[in-house]
């Protein structure tokens, strides 16, 4: 980050040591795959740190690193990419090529012991990746769905001594934004959380790999912002949701969701100490 852009803006950075890099995985729409790199510094396991925050230090690449190596943890977000080839007109040759790389990048971090954190479209990556299957949601008679909005999650029995859902209640509401949905879970995954929809929720055992359908990071105001859509509405209104029942849903909204992402962090930070 250069002094301008700090200067600019009014951020305080405090230069200590250890210096945790963590790899953001953003994949936006576009002619290729955008991914950003964001360079994070942990000063303790108690430190509080934002999603925001951390994507202060950020620079797009449109290729993935040669190793994950380099990098303290691994953290993939949303995207309106799906994790499998979906059956349209698409160029499938170039979608199977990205996701490939993706995949293999992927393997090989779980493979080196990298942490990974995986938030929707992340969670169904990992999912395929370790040899799960993501399918796009339908209902009983095969209509397309869209889980969006609000959503009460359950935590299921393996999750008890998971040390990134720790401090989360039994029962809980988070923000939801996709079309896919993870069908079968990976070898050795522990199923963490899941609600009407199916799996919100899991971790490969024995590794620091988390994959999340929901949204931890996402703030009520982006949420509520999003359900106003007439678009949006009048869809949830034809798979026979109430957008206003979703919406007072948020009224629920517990702000310590976010410890999921500062717990991983501090997962990650034991790795660099």
């Amino acid at each position: 980050m250069n002094k301008s852009y700090v200067e600019e803006r009014g951020i305080e950075i405090k230069e200590v040591e250890p210096r945790a890099r963590i790899l953001f995985i953003n994949l936006s729409p576009g002619a290729r795959p955008h991914i950003q790199i964001a360079a994070l510094t942990i000063q303790s396991p108690d430190k509080n740190i934002e999603p925001e925050i951390a994507r202060r230090e950020e620079k797009s690449l449109l290729q993935l690193p040669e190793s994950p190596d380099d990098f303290a943890a691994i953290v993939m977000t949303g995207s309106p990419f799906a994790s499998y080839t979906r059956e349209t007109g698409e160029s499938k040759l170039f979608i199977a090529r990205w996701k490939k790389e993706l995949f293999d990048f992927v393997r090989t971090a779980v493979g080196k012991d990298v942490p990974i954190l995986g938030i929707c479209y992340g969670e169904q990556v990992l999912a395929e990746a370790l040899g799960g299957k993501t399918v796009k949601m339908r209902s009983s008679g095969g209509e397309s769905l869209i889980e969006t909005g609000w959503a009460v999650i359950r935590r299921s029995p393996g999750s008890v001594d998971d040390p990134v859902m720790r401090d989360l209640p039994s029962k809980f509401v988070a923000a939801e934004n996709h079309e896919d949905v993870v069908a079968l879970l990976p070898p050795d995954a522990q199923l963490l959380c899941e609600n009407k929809f199916g799996v919100q929720g899991f971790r490969i055992k024995g590794r620091k790999v988390w994959g999340f359908a929901f949204h931890p990071e996402r703030p009520p105001e982006v949420v509520r912002e999003a359900l106003q859509l007439r678009s949006r509405k009048k869809r949830l209104i034809i798979q026979g949701q109430d957008p206003d029942e979703i919406l007072r849903l948020g009224e629920k909204y517990d702000p310590n969701i976010k410890t999921i992402f500062t717990n991983f962090l501090q997962e990650a930070w034991l790795g660099v100490q």
